[in-house]
């Protein structure tokens, strides 16, 4: 597996010193920045070393893709440029989870929310391949959502949208939280196209945290899955400190 890192540009030339592989900026912010701050972006990205592979948070919060007031093409239109810049920046997956773009609002049950969604899903698609693209959706915890909460509920969806470029992104966080056991992975009969790691706390994974990392490595090999895998964490300890553990913590794991 490749081990990456959820970070800004900023903190990407830090993480490049340590050995990561990549690291996974958001998608939300990139494709928010003017011209001219794209350009200092994207002249950073280069000069960091370190490939942005991956990019999560794939909409900002204002848009709606649920409710009375979904505007699908709104969306669209808006990831249709910022996709192009993702791919100019080599990134070849983004993580759908964007949970205030997509929740429900109050007074849209679950059926409609999910039909809402699925329309959506089912442009989505081609017009990330357009790009070179793969979408990961990703299940979010009950305190960051209210629809598409377990890995059986995204598995679905990603076979209702039946696209070569809509797979699942699994966070071993977010599953934590929602209780489910990391072997119902090999079981989800979708695709798995990322995956996300970070400690019952949402800090960066080391050894002597009670969380059974080696369990939901475990899990996605034999799923099938052995390509990007990035922390998404926060952490208060210098970049190094915490950068060093979790990445020799993953090689190990990822390696047997």
């Amino acid at each position: 597996m490749i081990i990456g890192v959820c970070c800004p540009v900023t903190e990407a030339a830090e993480y490049a010193r340590l050995g990561f592989d990549y690291f996974e900026p958001a998608l939300a912010h990139v494709g928010a920045l003017s011209a001219s701050d794209w350009a200092d972006w994207l002249d950073a990205a280069r000069q960091a070393g370190l490939p942005a592979l991956v990019m999560n948070i794939m909409l900002p919060g204002h848009f709606r893709l649920t409710g009375p007031a979904a505007d699908h093409g709104a969306a669209l239109d808006w990831l249709d440029a910022a996709f192009a810049r993702a791919a100019r920046a080599g990134t070849r997956k983004i993580v759908f989870g964007s949970g205030g773009a997509r929740n429900r609002p109050e007074g849209t049950d679950l059926a409609t929310g999910l039909a809402q969604l699925t329309a959506f899903a089912r442009e989505l698609a081609p017009l990330a391949a357009r790009h070179g693209l793969l979408i990961g959706l990703e299940a979010l915890r009950a305190a960051e959502s209210n629809i598409l909460t377990s890995q059986a509920e995204a598995a679905a969806f990603v076979r209702a949208v039946d696209s070569p470029a809509f797979g699942l992104t699994v966070d071993a966080f977010h599953m934590g939280q929602m209780s489910e056991p990391f072997s119902v992975l090999p079981e989800l009969e979708a695709p798995i196209v990322h995956a996300h790691i970070a400690s019952g706390e949402r800090h960066f994974p080391k050894a002597e945290d009670p969380d059974d990392y080696a369990a939901f490595i475990t899990a996605l090999k034999r799923s099938g899955y052995d390509d990007s895998i990035s922390i998404e964490a926060s952490d208060e300890r210098p970049i190094a400190e915490r950068g060093v553990a979790a990445l020799s913590l993953l090689r190990g794991l990822t390696a047997v």
